[in-house]
Parts: structure tokens; C-alpha cells; sequence
């Protein structure tokens, strides 16, 4: 099964030009997840660490599937700040992604005495 996508346009080297997103599924989202959030417990309370830039800079990337440049983290941080930033809004609205939720929900099933880690 294909995944959706979504195009967007913007303006590279003077030019319009398409950059498409796909929509992540359940396990890439996860995986960004993992990859950006360290629980350690404390005792009985989970200190949850979150690099923000790095769960970002990920889910952009892996949802990143065209572009005029090459989708590399390191190309990408060289590009104009506006341009980034207004295709990671548009990647992330399509995606649903709220990093903030999703990681506060993972951080809440090592408080519940029902969910042991």
C-alpha cells in the first residue's frame, strides 16, 4: 500500500520548485519517538528527557521524499531558515504530528501502575 502524499511548492534558486511528503505510519512515528526521548525512573518517577531538535529534524526527514536538493540533515541546515521551517509546518500538519503529545503520552505509561516499562 502506497502512502499518501502531499506536495507542496517552494521557491529554490529563483525558482518554484515541488517538494513532496509522504504520510508516516504508526512504527515511523514510534521509531522517531524512541530516538528522541530517553526515560530513565527515578525511583517511582520517570524523568523524561527530550531532544526536541532531534525528534523534529527526524520526522521532517523521514517524511521527506522529494526535493530539488538531497535529503540529507546536513543539506537541509544549510537552506534558508524560512524555507525549512515552513516545510516542516506543512510536514507536520500532514503527518499530525504533535511531538509534544505523543511524547507526553509516552512518558505517562511509566507513571500508571498498570503499564510497567
Amino acid at each position: 500500500m502506497e502512502p499518501k502524499t502531499k506536495e507542496i511548492e517552494i521557491e529554490w534558486n529563483g525558482r518554484p520548485e515541488k517538494v513532496v511528503f509522504k504520510k508516516l505510519n504508526y512504527k515511523e512515528k514510534m521509531d522517531i519517538l524512541e530516538a528522541a526521548v530517553t526515560v530513565r525512573l527515578m525511583g517511582e518517577i520517570p524523568d523524561v528527557q527530550v531532544n526536541w531538535r532531534r525528534a523534529q529534524d527526524l520526522a521532517f526527514i523521514k517524511s521527506l521524499i522529494k526535493a530539488p536538493f538531497t535529503i540529507d540533515i546536513n543539506v537541509i541546515g544549510e537552506l534558508e531558515p524560512e524555507v525549512v521551517e515552513n516545510m516542516i509546518a506543512e510536514a507536520s500538519k500532514f503527518n499530525n504530528l504533535d511531538l509534544k503529545k505523543n511524547i507526553s503520552m509516552a512518558g505517562q505509561q511509566f507513571t500508571d501502575p498498570m503499564i510497567q516499562p
